[in-house]
């Protein structure tokens, strides 16, 4: 059987075009899967040894001992980013607990008071478990809801330009509500909080 070589030709270069395209492909994938995260937010060493991060988007400012880990979380628009930090101590066995900040505008411009009174705020809304506690406090100079129940991570509601969500987290790990140290620390790091 005799095989044109224009058969032969219009294969090959057939052949050949294919091969290119599998090839750019293939390049343009890995460039895409080589891509690097973004790095992770860089803390201000403070004067008295602790570390601080400003979210300038939300318009805050928190410290916390230095070596914390923390990281940003993506959250859904009108949410800011989600910031975490992760309170790892000798009381915490089995893994920590976290400091989780969640951020959004106020478009109704609320009062804690406000958010209090209407009871409409995820947190405190009625029909939610009898057993929690929700007190109005001062907090870094700010009036807040602080609300604490079984069941339920211990949570401070700031409402300013911005809404802010601060809790403690339970026991990544065990699922073990946080133990009477972490709450002390998670406190103290609270007591660092600003808006800016």
């Amino acid at each position: 059987m005799k095989i044109s070589k224009k058969f032969l030709r219009r294969g090959l270069l057939i052949t050949v075009v294919a091969l290119i395209g599998v090839l750019w492909g293939l390049s343009a994938a890995g460039a895409q899967s080589t891509q690097k995260p973004p790095p992770p937010p860089t803390p201000q060493v403070l004067e008295n040894g602790w570390e601080g991060f400003t979210h300038q988007e939300a318009g805050y400012s928190i410290s916390f001992p230095a070596g914390t880990k923390f990281w940003l979380n993506q959250s859904d628009p009108p949410n800011y980013e989600r910031l975490e930090i992760y309170i790892n101590t000798e009381m915490s066995k089995g893994g920590g607990n976290s400091i989780s900040i969640s951020a959004y505008p106020n478009e109704a411009e609320e009062s804690v008071t406000d958010i209090l009174e209407m009871k409409d705020h995820r947190w405190i809304s009625t029909g939610e478990n009898e057993n929690i506690k929700i007190t109005l406090e001062e907090v870094s100079g700010f009036d807040a809801i602080k609300v604490i129940g079984k069941g339920k991570d211990p949570g401070i509601i700031l409402a300013q330009n911005n809404i802010y969500e601060i809790t403690l987290r339970y026991n990544m790990l065990s699922g073990m509500p946080p133990l009477p140290e972490a709450q002390e620390l998670f406190y103290e790091i609270l007591d660092t909080f600003t808006i800016n």
